[in-house]
């Protein structure tokens, strides 16, 4: 449960934070959970301005903990905490998959 709370947590921030809003009052964020045999499945959907998670760029780590900056570790988390990570935008929405191992 920690892996799916801190993947949706990351997702939602960055949705909230970093994302453009879409005109209107149809805004929105939408994650559904799916029980699967070996995990959980989320689907984390927004209607945010579309944003891959799968093709950005990784932030190299720091030289040192001096040199470490706040922020740009919420994909990072995500990425080691899934399995199966998918983008797709539908037009409307921009939509997120991904499974987290049951331990």
């Amino acid at each position: 449960m920690f892996a799916a709370r801190l993947c949706v947590s990351e997702l939602a921030a960055n949705a909230v934070e970093h994302g453009i809003a879409t005109a209107g009052a149809d805004d929105r964020i939408v994650v559904t959970l799916s029980r699967c045999d070996d995990g959980i499945v989320i689907e984390f959907r927004d209607s945010r301005r579309p944003f891959d998670p799968t093709s950005h760029v990784a932030t190299p780590p720091p030289e040192s903990i001096y040199a470490a900056e706040i922020g740009g570790r919420g994909l990072m988390l995500v990425r080691a905490y899934s399995r199966d990570l998918a983008y797709r935008h539908d037009g409307r929405e921009n939509r997120v998959t991904l499974k987290i191992a049951s331990a």
